[in-house]
């Protein structure tokens, strides 16, 4: 799919310019950062060292998108991982992307009368794919620190995994998607009742396009950027020290939602309904 498809031809060729020429030329002027080698998606990438620079970079992304009926959220990563929705991740073709699919339903549809029972399918999905469920929501938000928070928190991983060449850093994908549901579509999952904390904590909202599985679920097209920070910047920006990861991820104690799910996954297991076969 075309990169920024929904953009007007001259838009996006200022946005272009302005990401490849402007930002660069920026964060040089300044000593704040620089061009890094881009990814096999061709993003380009610029290394940041200071904080101003993503608020500089991000405000020349949102001024060239003002009038787009665009709007611009966060992710962070500890790794460059492409971005692609959780349940489309093992796949390797369409077939099996159907299959994924076919049995996301088949446990959705099972879970409708207990998890969130008064949410629509589409905030239902969203929801398990916060507590767990591999589906075809990918995680973003609207707060860059958050993101940075993200991109520094490794509290999920083992200690004796693959040592990588950017162990040092953590990365902030900026997206962009087109405020057009036939295209996109975009839940605040904070609009969604405070016994869910896990979302309201994360400050998150979940997107997933019309056609999902469409390239096994790759989301290039609407990838404007990439920064990467250093880990020991990463963990002062995101105020980590403060916000630890019992906070952003609630236990069962204080968090309802998750109580909700747990359950939800006994219910499932008991049914022979596995959320790890996906």
């Amino acid at each position: 799919m075309r990169w920024m498809y929904w953009l007007p031809i001259e838009v996006q060729q200022m946005l272009r310019k302005r990401v490849e020429e402007t930002i660069g030329y920026e964060l040089d002027k300044n000593r704040w950062g620089a061009v890094a080698p881009s990814s096999l998606d061709r993003i380009k990438h610029f290394y940041i060292t200071d904080f101003r620079a993503l608020n500089l970079a991000t405000g020349i992304i949102r001024y060239t998108l003002k009038g787009t009926n665009t709007k611009v959220f966060y992710r962070g990563q500890e790794r460059d991982y492409s971005l692609i929705p959780s349940l489309y991740r093992s796949t390797k073709n369409s077939a099996d992307a159907i299959e994924a699919e076919r049995k996301l339903e088949e446990i959705l549809t099972y879970i409708k009368p207990t998890f969130d029972p008064i949410g629509t399918d589409d905030e239902r999905e969203a929801l398990c794919q916060h507590y767990g469920l591999h589906t075809r929501w990918i995680d973003i938000v609207d707060n860059i620190q958050t993101a940075l928070w993200f991109a520094y928190d490794r509290s999920y991983t083992k200690d004796n995994r693959e040592q990588r060449f950017d162990e040092d850093v953590g990365y902030i994908h900026v997206v962009a998607f087109p405020d057009d549901e036939t295209k996109v579509q975009i839940i605040d999952l904070r609009e969604k009742p405070s016994q869910f904390l896990r979302p309201h904590t994360q400050q998150a909202f979940a997107a997933k396009t019309s056609n999902p599985n469409k390239e096994l679920g790759k989301l290039s097209a609407y990838q404007v950027v990439t920064f990467i920070v250093p880990r020991p910047l990463l963990r002062i920006w995101s105020n980590y020290d403060n916000i630890p990861s019992g906070y952003m991820y609630p236990n069962n104690v204080t968090d309802a939602g998750l109580r909700f799910w747990e359950q939800t996954v006994k219910k499932l297991k008991k049914a022979g309904l596995d959320i790890k076969s996906i």
